[in-house]
């Protein structure tokens, strides 16, 4: 902290969660690594070695801002529900976007079936209650010539996210209405 004006002098880091998106999520942390004025984390990258779980909760504590990159996938995934859910619990700001089923990142997947109805996917369930009230915003149809224009309006959002935060002088709550309660954390843990 300065002594003149007691704001802290480290900035937060900006969170990535995510399950496999086949190297979008990579190639969107390479890109704005450099260029956010805020830190990046990403586990892929960040995290240390010792408990993984302690290191992410120690983060996700940290941060700024979580980015979730939202695919069917992430839904299913137990461990992508544990970090938003705790990021939303320790009221955090959150910034979904929605990946595409279609994107010049993907890895095929010879057993994955040609499911029509992806292309038009939203979050529901756990995740749509979360998010419902969130700007979103979407990388579907990526290519590797928009994804520079993709990053940048990712990385606009976040700037000024955070800018506004910093300036009132604390966290802002989860913006979701979402109550996110003890009996919620007792079904992740089952």
């Amino acid at each position: 902290m300065t002594a003149a004006t007691n704001q802290p002098t480290e900035k937060p880091p900006v969170v990535f969660s995510y399950s496999d998106c086949g190297g979008l999520v990579d190639h969107v942390y390479k890109y704005l690594k450099p260029k956010l004025e805020f830190p990046v984390w990403m586990d892929k990258h960040d995290a240390h070695s010792g408990s993984f779980s302690s290191s992410l909760a120690s983060t996700i504590e940290k941060c700024g801002a979580l980015v979730c990159f939202l695919t069917p996938e992430y839904q299913e995934t137990s461990g992508c529900e544990r970090e938003l859910t705790y990021a939303a619990n320790q009221r955090k700001t959150i910034i979904p976007v929605i990946v595409g089923k279609s994107n010049a990142f993907d890895v095929p997947n010879d057993e994955e079936e040609d499911d029509d109805d992806e292309d038009d996917w939203f979050p529901n369930d756990w995740l749509g209650l979360i998010v419902a009230d969130l700007s979103v915003i979407y990388f579907d149809g990526v290519t590797k010539e928009n994804i520079g224009e993709k990053c940048d309006e990712l990385k606009t959002r976040i700037e000024n996210t955070l800018k506004n935060t910093i300036a009132k002088g604390f966290a802002p709550p989860c913006k979701s209405k979402v109550s996110l309660g003890p009996s919620r954390i007792q079904l992740l843990t089952k």
